[in-house]
């Protein structure tokens, strides 16, 4: 089966998701959105190798407000050959996660 970078429909209090690793296929900007129920962090870390195994600098983050579209964007030029998306919880309730989206863009 395929790996998806989409959010399971629930995270569990205090829990989070991590997507598998994607490759980035030449694309340098990102921007990712979610809404969650419940407080929390919407990140995004590169990587230089395809793996994902070395950072391309800390992960960019964003505070997620319970019920509220967020969005994560990334445009600072860096080159990257990978990421993964993090959302977490911080709440001490399930957080039901909606409106996920991911934008690549190449210029």
């Amino acid at each position: 089966a395929a790996a998806t970078l989409a959010p399971s429909a629930t995270i569990g209090a205090g829990s989070n998701f991590t997507s598998p690793v994607a490759y980035a296929d030449g694309f340098k900007n990102i921007s990712a959105g979610v809404t969650s129920s419940q407080a929390g962090a919407l990140s995004i870390q590169r990587y230089i190798d395809k793996a994902g195994l070395v950072a391309q600098g800390a992960p960019v983050s964003a505070t997620l407000v319970a019920n509220t579209p967020n969005v994560v964007n990334i445009t600072d030029g860096l080159p990257f050959q990978s990421f993964k998306v993090l959302i977490t919880n911080t709440s001490g309730s399930s957080a039901n996660v909606t409106n996920f989206a991911l934008l690549l863009n190449a210029s």
